[in-house]
């Protein structure tokens, strides 16, 4: 027998049949247990204000530059039919060839694959017909066994093997509501999904996670911000807490033109302002197109002006004088149209202002059922969120769009 196990019965003998513990022993002995335990814990040195100025974190590297850094993650939020997957797809081709996004965000030339849980493989294939995709380029489809962190079908595995053999750069889930069974409306289990997937990092420390979000109660942007025609639990903010990058679309629709204004409502690796565009446009029937365009019509002014104002109203309450004056001061539009967008706002009883001028606006609380989610997240825990969670976000639906999405 050797000594490791010797000195186990050791201490079972001194536990069960005299009950002393090992502390006790050691105390008898004239050891301090406190000196052993400080010893088995890392030493820790906390810089102080001068240390930490002097130290070079160096600079950040970008996967896509001054959107999404190496080894960080994102997010891609937006409601029904306005084409997530479109410019999921589009961002993997770019990365795969190591092109500008629009001809304006360098990208660095890494392999991506994609898991598409929502499109039949059929329809994605299809959708991948418009782009000239090559061998660096991998697909985790429906016709394979269903992608899953929590069912142990061989599927993550699989997934991490490919990333570790193919050095895989950048992973796409498309949707991130169909690959686990936990409770997205709580910030533990939301915790759980997210340390899960940075397991995948095993396998390349670089690895860049993008997720694709539009289930319903799946998100609070939602009824944050009231958009919801059905009551549903608020979601957890742990998902835009725990990324680096947040992308919110906006599509609207005129005289058969669909177009989708790309807004980075979060991006916290870099110190650039990257104002909301037009980044997206299909007329009628005609193949989508992939376009910057900086000069937004003026109903997609109002519409990006009333998330803004809803999302700041989330925080605290405003005077009518302060929200324009933000409006303006975070370059989100004008006051002229500022004001036309606190008014539909009112119109459509999302927010409230006192009846004593100066009017002081509030956000209204919707209705809520009452369910362990929702006693979890109450407004008041909305309006006390960390001031970096406060970002736009939009809404999602029940049902994913095939054509469209």
């Amino acid at each position: 027998m050797n000594p490791q196990d010797l000195k186990k019965l050791e201490k079972e003998y001194l536990s069960e049949e005299l009950g002393i513990n090992e502390n006790e022993l050691l105390s008898n002995k004239g050891i301090s247990t406190a000196g052993i335990r400080e010893e088995q814990q890392p030493t820790i040195i906390i810089p102080n204000a001068l240390e930490f100025a002097e130290h070079n974190f160096g600079d950040v590297e970008w996967l896509i530059e001054n959107l999404i850094p190496i080894a960080g993650s994102a997010i891609i939020v937006a409601k029904r039919e306005s084409f997530k997957t479109w410019l999921a797809i589009y961002i993997a081709y770019h990365v795969t060839n190591g092109i500008p996004l629009w001809d304006r965000f360098a990208t660095q030339k890494d392999k991506v694959l994609y898991i598409t849980n929502d499109d039949p493989p059929r329809n994605f294939q299809k959708r991948l017909g418009t782009f000239s995709f090559d061998a660096s380029f991998f697909i985790y489809h429906q016709g394979l066994s269903p992608f899953s962190i929590d069912q142990d079908n061989g599927s993550f595995e699989a997934v991490k093997r490919i990333i570790s053999q193919e050095k895989i750069g950048l992973i796409i889930v498309d949707i991130l509501r169909n690959t686990h069974n936990k409770d997205s409306n709580t910030d533990k289990d939301a915790k759980l999904v997210f340390d899960r997937y940075k397991e995948l990092r095993e396998g390349n420390l670089n690895l860049v996670l993008i997720f694709l979000i539009h289930p319903s109660k799946e998100q609070p942007m939602e009824k944050r911000f009231g958009k919801r025609q059905s009551e549903e639990a608020v979601g957890s903010y742990y998902w835009e807490a725990s990324v680096d990058t947040v992308l919110s679309l906006t599509k609207t629709t005129e005289d058969e033109v669909d177009q989708v204004v790309i807004t980075v409502t979060k991006n916290k690796q870099s110190e650039k302002k990257i104002k909301p565009f037009i980044g997206i446009q299909r007329k009628g029937e005609e193949s989508v197109e992939f376009i910057y365009e900086e000069k937004i019509p003026d109903k997609l002014k109002v519409a990006e002006a009333k998330e803004y104002i809803q999302q700041i109203l989330s925080e605290k309450d405003y005077l009518r004088k302060e929200i324009i004056d933000l409006c303006v001061t975070d370059q989100i539009c004008k006051s002229r149209t500022a004001e036309q967008a606190l008014k539909e706002l009112n119109d459509e009883e999302r927010v409230t202002h006192t009846e004593s001028k100066p009017h002081t606006y509030s956000l209204v609380v919707q209705k809520q059922p009452t369910n362990d989610s929702t006693n979890r997240n109450t407004n008041n825990d909305l309006r006390n969120a960390e001031s970096d969670l406060t970002q736009t976000e939009l809404q999602y639906t029940e049902e994913a769009d095939r054509e469209h999405n």
